[in-house]
């Protein structure tokens, strides 16, 4: 991700980020004192995603009863990186980075916190601070804990890469710290965080295989495979909806030739019927199409730079609810860029 260094923004002209919206900011936005969060499991009628203003990316939220958007959390020296939240309700965590890019051959990464916001949106804090690394990223884990994981250079051999895993549960708190050692000569680059996708829905009755640039259904039932869809990039996420209705798949190549052209096709996404046995929806083109879904609705980020939206798309229905557009640029959980 790029970052411009900007001198410190006067807040006020914060009103006329969103059309409508009230907006209130501090130089660093702390609502209130920290409340104790319940992990409940109950959806929620709005999403938080991530925007971009005056070169300054912060979080920000869509309510979708109301279809309108406020600001969560916005900083005049700080930058998300990444944005990790369920739709649920469950706190959120975001990641900044002061500075990224490339020293010789290897990335870098400077100044890195670690911020909470608690279920409720009332207040945001900071509970972790990186000094530098070369790679960072973050996800749920399988008991539904935050965890970052990082890489850098041993300091006192540089042969040697470091991979570190920090656990945080749903309070922020550190629960967890890991480290593991990789010799570059003989193990490679450690992998931040191997591709995991359930190719097999959770009740096993159904799967998919992937045949050369052919996707096929596969059911415990039979041997047979049924044809879903053709795709020309490379498979990036599957999902199945909860009652294995639906299967949702996304491709991303940020490499190819058409980026190169005024209208990229970097990424694909497919909405295929189970019952019906047919792709009922898909997207193409520009951008990165980051997804999640909440009951009946998928969300997804298109498209790079100014270009840049969240749909928000009923399947059931086979209609649009909104397009989602800021002064500036958005993205589901991280800025999409070339």
């Amino acid at each position: 991700m790029k970052f411009n260094l900007l001198t410190l923004i006067i807040l006020s002209l914060f009103l006329t980020v969103f059309n409508g919206c009230d907006k209130s900011h501090q130089e660093e936005k702390t609502i209130s004192e920290r409340k104790k969060d319940t992990t409940a499991v109950e959806t929620i009628n709005f999403f938080l995603f991530v925007g971009k203003w005056y070169g300054k990316v912060g979080i920000y939220k869509y309510d979708l009863t109301i279809k309108s958007t406020e600001t969560v959390w916005w900083h005049p020296r700080e930058n998300v990186n990444l944005l990790i939240s369920k739709n649920k309700i469950k706190p959120a965590f975001f990641i900044t980075v002061r500075k990224t890019g490339f020293k010789g051959n290897f990335p870098f990464f400077e100044k890195v916190k670690i911020y909470r916001i608690s279920s409720d949106l009332s207040s945001t804090e900071a509970i972790y601070e990186i000094k530098d690394g070369m790679q960072i990223t973050a996800h749920w884990n399988d008991d539904e804990n935050l965890e970052v994981v990082f890489t850098s250079i041993d300091k006192t051999d540089p042969t040697y890469i470091n991979r570190h895993v920090k656990t945080f549960d749903n309070y922020g708190k550190l629960v967890n710290d890991e480290l593991e050692v990789f010799n570059l000569i003989n193990d490679g680059f450690p992998e931040l965080l191997p591709k995991r996708n359930p190719t097999v829905s959770v009740s096993g009755k159904y799967g998919i295989s992937l045949i050369g640039d052919s996707v096929f259904l596969k059911t415990a039932e039979s041997d047979s495979l049924r044809f879903i869809t053709a795709i020309n990039l490379n498979l990036n996420k599957i999902k199945w909806s909860d009652d294995e209705d639906f299967l949702f798949i996304s491709t991303l190549d940020l490499e190819n030739e058409t980026i190169k052209t005024r209208q990229p096709e970097t990424s694909q996404l497919f909405l295929y019927s189970i019952q019906k046995d047919s792709v009922i929806a898909s997207w193409g083109g520009a951008g990165v199409k980051s997804f999640f879904t909440l009951d009946s609705l998928i969300v997804f980020d298109n498209g790079f730079g100014r270009n840049s939206s969240i749909s928000i798309y009923n399947y059931i229905t086979a209609k649009f609810i909104d397009d989602l557009k800021i002064n500036g640029e958005c993205g589901l959980y991280f800025i999409p860029e070339l």
